[in-house]
């Protein structure tokens, strides 16, 4: 999330990645994520001929709240261009699903703070698919440091004793 963020904010030029999906997050010995898969990388466009396009970063976003979506459910989804034309929230809480749809290998918590952790991280995926797309307004969607400071929440959850 972090090479995201460099992505967008603190290149002179922002660049967009173009291919974030789970098999452009490579792990090193210590299980620290690296984003790779580059070659659809480019600068960002200024050019808004097409005001109801999504932007670039956009893109990204859309693309990340897939990746975290496939986290909790432990695999990848098959279309994910099948997924661009939502109407509701309703039809993104279907893919997003309960607790029965997460991975069988999270050991689903008691521990009200982790569950909580969990709702929050499912939450930060939809909005990142729903303000993408089905919304349409590229000013609306959520922003890489929305979605870190959320993520940054999840861990704090994750991390407590209690809530």
């Amino acid at each position: 999330m972090v090479a995201i963020q460099q992505l967008h904010l603190y290149l002179k030029l922002p660049v967009y990645h173009g291919n974030i999906t789970s098999e452009n997050i490579l792990l090193d010995e210590f299980y620290n994520a690296k984003l790779g898969g580059f070659g659809a990388a480019n600068y960002c466009s200024n050019d808004r001929t097409n005001p109801g396009q999504l932007s670039e970063m956009a893109k990204d976003i859309w693309s990340l709240g897939f990746l975290l979506l496939e986290l909790l459910k432990g695999k990848p989804l098959a279309d994910r261009d099948g997924f661009k034309n939502f109407r509701s929230m309703e039809e993104i809480n279907e893919i997003v699903g309960g607790q029965e749809s997460f991975d069988e290998r999270l050991d689903i918590p008691k521990d009200k703070c982790k569950i909580i952790a969990l709702a929050k991280f499912g939450e930060i995926a939809k909005w990142c698919i729903s303000s993408s797309w089905s919304f349409g307004k590229n000013q609306n969607y959520p922003k890489i440091v929305d979605v870190l400071s959320g993520l940054t929440q999840v861990k704090q959850l994750f991390s407590s004793a209690s809530c």
